[in-house]
């Protein structure tokens, strides 16, 4: 008797599952193996309603989902796999082949794990894999939690990844240690997450503004969770710190280049106090909203976001940077492209107020240009006479300089001439024997004997002349020799 109430209490628990259940496991491998397009939504488990999804699967022999393995990773209609077993459900599915299969396929979108252990690395694996397609995962609950070194597996498996678009590690151990390794994700170029939720993990402020910092040069994450976490916001540093990420308004340049696509942040159900009454919860919380505001002929258009916030945090925008680039010349160039940048602002904000800050586009405009005047006073001095003067005087200096240009090539030529034949003279007395040498020698010393003599000559002869100057100008010389 004993034993046949065991052996009913057993058939309950599935160790002798009853017909309808074997009839529904052979029926949904069936369907999957001969690819029914029916079936886009499976789930794996005995926790969740079966009637929620397009067909389901509860085993506790590890075969049986060796098969069903097989059969998904052939299986190209299944977009959506739920996977939320019991426990000796889990422990057969992780003895089994189950994974191998689940990596060969390249249909699924959403993966939905809850409340098991099949481990970080495992499912690192299947995002790493070439044929994966999710564009969603869910880990829900893990058991064990996923902690900082789980979120290292995760993190790894998505370094190549391009195609996932959302990741939720909801109710796990994450700590600020973990957020590290996100957001050095976040700062991937190869990452194209666009949401990410971290709600109910051990996140503290550190972490958040970790997560903060890797969103600088993110354009791509539009919603972030990080409800129910331990986040204190103390002196307002996690507000601060995305605020700053938001919309850094150290430079035009710095607001142009900031945030503008995280529309989402949840930061509800923490410790921070008199949200609503905190001034720099309400600047993030407007930041958030401008970066999630849409115009009725662009639609979400980024460009527009920053011209948005340059308008509000800039009320009065410096053109002198401009003049920093190069000559006035060059500089006057970029005149019609900030006329152009106000024409596009005025669409930016043509289904809100034409009026910032008492500031309307016009104004601005008309304030840009006054600016260029300003810093430009050459080229908008009212008489020409100045400016013909100025460029009668450049012609004049170009004619000097193209006149002394063609002077130095003509010496330069000269020059090449002459060193031309010293080289030849040169080579001539090299290839000279020793006694045409000699020879040479004795002429240049008979050519300066000579050039001696001569010299000597003409002094003396100079001295006669001068010598008979004086006694013809001596007055007592004459009356001597009359």
């Amino acid at each position: 008797m004993d034993s046949d109430t065991s052996d009913s209490s057993v058939s309950v628990s599935y160790s002798d599952p009853d017909s309808d259940q074997i009839r529904n496991n052979q029926e949904t491998l069936q369907s999957v193996f001969s690819n029914d397009n029916t079936l886009s939504e499976l789930l794996i488990g005995s926790y969740q309603d079966p009637y929620s999804f397009d067909g389901s699967f509860t085993s506790i022999v590890a075969y049986e989902y060796s098969q069903l393995g097989a059969a998904i990773g052939i299986n190209t209609h299944i977009t959506k796999l739920t996977i939320d077993p019991n426990q000796r459900e889990l422990d057969s599915l992780k003895k089994s082949d189950f994974l191998v299969g689940l990596k060969r396929n390249s249909s699924i979108r959403k993966l939905e794990i809850e409340m098991c252990d099949i481990g970080c690395q495992a499912i690192a694996s299947i995002l790493a894999c070439p044929n994966c397609n999710l564009r969603s995962l869910g880990l829900f609950c893990m058991r064990p939690k996923i902690d900082d070194e789980g979120a290292t597996y995760l993190v790894n498996g998505l370094t190549n990844n391009t195609k996932l678009q959302e990741l939720v590690l909801l109710g796990n151990s994450i700590g600020n240690i973990g957020c590290v390794y996100i957001a050095s994700l976040l700062g991937n170029p190869n990452c194209n997450l666009q949401k990410l939720g971290l709600y109910e993990n051990n996140i503290s402020d550190q972490g958040a503004i970790t997560l903060a910092n890797g969103l600088t040069n993110n354009i791509k994450l539009q919603e972030l969770d990080l409800a129910s976490n331990p986040i204190n916001n103390i002196d307002n540093a996690v507000v601060e710190a995305f605020s700053r990420v938001l919309c850094n308004t150290s430079s035009v340049s710095s607001t142009f280049l900031s945030n503008h696509a995280l529309k989402e942040l949840d930061l509800s159900a923490t410790t921070i106090r008199n949200l609503n009454r905190n001034m720099a919860w309400l600047q993030l919380e407007y930041l958030r909203k401008l970066n999630g505001s849409n115009n009725k002929s662009h639609g979400t258009d980024k460009s527009h976001v920053a011209i948005k916030k340059i308008l509000k945090f800039h009320p009065s925008i410096d053109m002198k940077q401009l003049f920093e680039f190069g000559t006035d010349d060059e500089s006057l160039k970029a005149l019609p492209y900030v006329v152009d940048w106000f024409e596009k602002a005025r669409v930016a904000v043509a289904d809100e107020e034409d009026l910032i800050d008492g500031y309307t586009i016009s104004h601005r405009k008309l304030t840009a240009i006054y600016q260029f005047a300003r810093f430009m006073p050459l080229l908008f001095i009212p008489s020409s006479v100045p400016t013909l003067i100025h460029r009668n005087m450049r012609d004049q200096l170009d004619a000097d300089m193209n006149k002394l240009k063609i002077e130095n090539g003509v010496l330069r030529q000269q020059i090449e001439k002459l060193e031309k034949e010293i080289a030849m003279k040169d080579a001539k007395i090299s290839s000279m024997t020793t006694k045409d040498k000699k020879k040479l020698d004795d002429e240049l010393i008979a050519n300066s004997s000579l050039e001696r003599n001569t010299e000597e000559q003409r002094s003396l002869r100079w001295r006669e002349i001068v010598r008979r100057r004086m006694r013809m100008s001596w007055p007592g010389r004459r009356g001597v020799r009359g």
